[in-house]
Order: C-alpha cells, then sequence, then structure tokens
C-alpha cells in the first residue's frame, strides 16, 4: 500500500516482481479461482542481521471486491503469521491507511493491537490519510537463542 491504483497500475511489472522475491523463509500466500489470483497475503523478514532476525512484516493484504466478505484474508493472513511464528519469529508488524475498520477490525480479531500512527502519511487527491502500526507477539515462550527467524 502508499500508493494508488492509478499509481499501482504505472509501475513495471519488476516491480512486483521484486516484492515477490523476498529470501526464505519470507512467502507470498495467495488464494485464486478458476487461475486467477483473488487474494494475497506476504509475510517478509526486513533483515538477515541476526539483530533483527525476530520480526517479521505482513504486508500485502488483500482481496478482490467480488471475493470479500468469504474469510479469504483472514485465512491467508492466519497461514501467513502460522508461517512466521514457526520459523521462529517473535513479532510480527504491519500498517494500516486509517481509516478503514474493514482492516483493523479483522487485524484486532487475529489479536494484533494498535501500537503508534503516523497522521496525514498518504495523499491521496487532496485528502490525507493516517497510517496505524499494529503488532502481535509469538503467544510461544521464546529463549533469547531462539530468535534466529530468517
Amino acid at each position: 500500500m502508499g500508493t494508488t491504483l492509478d499509481e499501482e497500475l504505472q509501475q513495471p511489472a519488476s516491480f512486483f516482481h521484486s516484492q515477490l522475491s523476498f529470501a526464505a523463509p519470507s512467502r507470498v500466500f495467495g488464494a485464486f479461482s478458476e487461475g486467477e489470483l483473488v487474494a494475497a497475503a506476504g509475510i517478509r523478514w526486513p533483515t538477515n542481521h541476526a539483530s533483527g532476525k525476530h520480526k517479521t512484516i505482513l504486508y500485502g493484504v488483500q482481496t478482490a471486491p467480488a471475493f470479500r466478505r468469504q474469510s479469504l484474508g483472514r485465512r491467508l493472513v492466519r497461514q501467513a503469521v502460522d508461517h512466521a511464528f514457526s520459523s521462529g519469529c517473535l513479532r510480527i508488524y504491519l500498517y494500516v491507511y486509517v481509516p478503514n475498520p474493514g482492516a483493523v477490525s479483522l487485524y484486532e480479531s487475529l489479536g494484533f493491537v494498535s501500537s503508534g500512527a503516523e497522521p496525514e502519511e498518504l495523499n491521496i487527491d487532496g485528502h490525507y490519510y493516517d497510517l496505524q502500526y499494529m503488532s502481535l507477539r509469538n503467544p510461544a515462550p521464546l529463549g533469547a537463542g531462539d530468535r534466529g527467524g530468517g
């Protein structure tokens, strides 16, 4: 997120390829209907440095309008969360532009909590939108040496 649909449509295919090419254990999960991608959610480790391998970023959570209200996004986010935690992640971060009550409600229902905001972060057609940060901690106790995540 962070761009409008028109801005996204101007991106070359290589831009989207780079968004899907993070090193393992980063992964993108998708739901398909008749061979078409209709929902997606990605999880990525932002660094390979030992000091940051304990955290991941949930990104690219989207569902095509005709497929909303079918729990596809919820299932994909759960898959991404399960994958991150089973790969040694301590905390998952995300951000969402607000107002977006549907997305915030989804994330809160999965245990994410607000961890800050950035006012007027996005400007679309003269309207400003705030950015809300959220995070989810792995409920399993991790020892100091178990935070390798990547």
